[in-house]
């Protein structure tokens, strides 16, 4: 299953108390938040990085299309709410997110428009995956969906419809996204949060050069249970000294 905890999309509540609350999809504060409901997140770094003139500065707007050998990614439609809703309400899709299921069409359309002013806002960009000959079937999202201007950094978030699993298509998704957030967005490294139970995604990842840079032990509380997590990230292939 190619799903991350985080999956892109999924809204990021603001910091009320010093340690966020736990994780979601759809995809922590500065590193351990678990929770993703989107809003703009206030930085304790931000302040000293701007002063230092470190922060990178993103344009997310226009919107920009990314293409693979078989896919289209494009932004995500108020018209893709049902298809959605589906995958964020399907037992299969949801077993390694540690969330509820999306209750309505409604609830799942809020989040579209959470996502859409994400973007405006530069602090996040999610791309609806669809194929170029069927642009309005919805096969899945992936997104840089956290992104931390002060540390040049993103967190992944991704999930793929059910039916599509086993096609190697978020294989290129993914390979797709990265190469747009180093290249394009000049990010620095981008980390992924995952169930560690979740060894398709965590094959997802290592396919793409993700090594595991924690293991955090019980750190989610979710129906009556505390959950492991693990953190996964890469580094961009620009950067000096990398590997041809």
């Amino acid at each position: 299953m190619r799903i991350a905890r985080c999956c892109a999309g999924d809204p990021l509540p603001a910091p009320t108390t010093p340690r966020w609350p736990p994780k979601c999809w759809p995809i922590g504060a500065l590193r351990r938040r678990k929770s993703c409901f989107i809003s703009r997140q206030p930085s304790l770094g931000k302040a000293a990085a701007a002063y230092l003139g470190l922060m990178l500065s993103l344009q997310l707007t226009p919107f920009t299309e990314l293409r693979t050998p078989r896919l289209l990614l494009r932004e995500l439609r108020e018209a893709d709410a049902p298809t959605l809703f589906i995958m964020r309400s399907d037992a299969r899709f949801i077993r390694y997110l540690d969330r509820d299921p999306d209750a309505s069409v409604d609830e799942t359309l809020a989040i579209i428009r959470r996502i859409a002013q994400n973007t405006a806002d530069n602090a996040g960009i999610t791309w609806a995956i669809v194929r170029p000959d069927r642009p309005d079937e919805l096969l899945g999202t992936v997104g840089l969906w956290r992104m931390m201007p002060e540390k040049h950094r993103a967190e992944i978030g991704y999930g793929l419809h059910s039916d599509h699993w086993g096609q190697g298509l978020m294989h290129e998704a993914l390979a797709a996204v990265l190469d747009y957030g180093f290249q394009s967005l000049h990010l620095h490294s981008v980390e992924a949060n995952v169930n560690p139970s979740n060894a398709a995604s965590i094959r997802a990842l290592e396919k793409q050069g993700f090594v595991r840079e924690a293991h955090f032990r019980e750190d989610y509380y979710f129906r009556g249970q505390f959950l492991d997590s693990v953190i996964y990230s890469l580094l961009t292939p620009l950067r000096p000294g990398s590997p041809a």
